[in-house]
């Protein structure tokens, strides 16, 4: 997901996640982020996250394929 390539890298954020999937959750964190240490997005759920410039955020998925969807809002 964005980092300080993907747009303005002096001014905070607001990073929106929809996970349009509607049988597999998806898991958002760290790099290291799993399915088990992950914070869960429910199926047809959507997440807004306040982040900073030097904030990353990842995300896997039991399932292969998996679609999200990502705004970046500056």
């Amino acid at each position: 997901f964005p980092s300080h390539d993907s747009g303005t890298f002096n001014s905070n954020f607001r990073l929106t996640i929809h996970n349009p999937d509607s049988t597999q959750k998806i898991f958002v964190g760290a790099e290291d982020v799993t399915i088990e240490t992950g914070l869960g997005i429910e199926k047809l759920e959507t997440r807004i996250f306040e982040m900073n410039p030097l904030e990353r955020l990842y995300a896997v998925s039991g399932k292969t394929g998996h679609i999200i969807h990502w705004l970046k809002q500056v």
